[in-house]
């Protein structure tokens, strides 16, 4: 099995927590096309943390093909269509129990594809958290 955790952080923890949900949900439908089966062949876990906004995306791998996906994640780009955001947004309501306060759509979209922008960095080598 290999195993890596990544991590980014963002100044503003709601969009960070909703940028993590979007990207769990689309990265998971990516591999479910790539003919990858959650929890058979890998598991994705997505947290972020009200320190500092840092969002943590956990990959395992359990079979020889889910590893060929590992790069993948550095170059996967979010789809900020307003029906997914709008998705994200009704399952942070239910988990966390409040409903985000957002200016604007364009706003919030610009700030979910700065994120976006943002690398991953693997938790091994990042300096913002002593590990």
């Amino acid at each position: 099995m290999k195993s890596r955790i990544y991590v980014k952080q963002h100044a503003n923890v709601q969009f960070a927590h909703l940028y993590e949900h979007l990207l769990a949900s689309q990265f998971n439908e990516y591999l479910f096309e790539k003919g990858l089966i959650k929890w058979l062949d890998y598991s994705l876990n997505g947290a972020t943390f009200e320190q500092g906004g840092i969002i943590t995306l956990e990959y395992k791998a359990y079979t020889n093909r889910a590893n060929a996906f590992f790069n993948d994640l550095h170059t996967f780009n979010i789809n900020t269509d307003r029906q997914l955001v709008r998705n994200a947004l009704k399952q942070i309501t239910v988990e966390d129990g409040y409903e985000l306060a957002i200016e604007s759509d364009a706003a919030l979209i610009a700030e979910l594809q700065a994120i976006d922008l943002e690398q991953w960095q693997d938790i091994d080598n990042i300096a913002f958290i002593d590990t």
